[in-house]
């Protein structure tokens, strides 16, 4: 089985880096019961404290562009979100 790979990479504000390091864990828990969910990793830039990337694969592209959507509505991203500064890159990968 081919899996997608969700790969977002992102800029956290400098004050906001406490909040989003607790934000993490009832993100992954919600991420984790989604329909299709393989595995999900947080990433840290070795240069910019700032800069971060998740890493989460999909059992499907078509899985993974639907918790895509849905991840807007879950309770425990509003924090997440909150502490974002800029989104770098957001997009999904399949294995060819």
């Amino acid at each position: 089985m081919k899996t997608c790979l969700e790969l977002i990479v992102f800029k956290v504000h400098e004050d906001k880096i406490e909040d989003f390091l607790k934000s993490r864990d009832p993100v992954k828990k919600d991420v984790s019961a989604m329909d299709g969910f393989v595995s999900y990793k947080t990433m840290h830039s070795v240069k910019d404290p700032t800069l971060y990337m998740d890493y989460v694969e999909w059992e499907s592209k078509e899985k993974a562009l639907k918790a895509f959507e849905a991840f807007q509505s879950l309770p425990s991203a509003g924090p997440l979100m909150a502490a974002i500064k800029e989104l770098v890159i957001a997009d999904h990968f399949f294995e060819i």
